[in-house]
């Protein structure tokens, strides 16, 4: 919880997003996995609003960082550019 509330005040909103990306499918240990909670319940976990959080899955999606699938599946395809967004 002190590592999210660091997060939160010190971060982008893009770094937030990313390293939770990354930390979800390293807990699933993959990377293909649904994300646990709504767009609503993210944005308000890493401070932000749903709009937001839609905006930036498409910026990494067209960067070619994640690919999503339907019913909030999420696929990593290039770890290395989510780690230094």
């Amino acid at each position: 919880m002190e590592q999210q509330t660091t997060r939160v005040t010190t971060e982008s909103i893009e770094t937030r997003l990313a390293l939770y990306l990354l930390d979800t499918a390293d807990a699933d240990k993959t990377d293909e996995f649904k994300l646990p909670m709504k767009k609503k319940e993210l944005a308000t976990y890493l401070g932000t609003t749903p709009e937001t959080i839609s905006r930036k899955l498409t910026a990494f999606e067209e960067a070619g960082y994640i690919k999503q699938i339907p019913q909030r599946m999420i696929q990593i395809r290039n770890r290395d550019g989510l780690l230094f967004v």
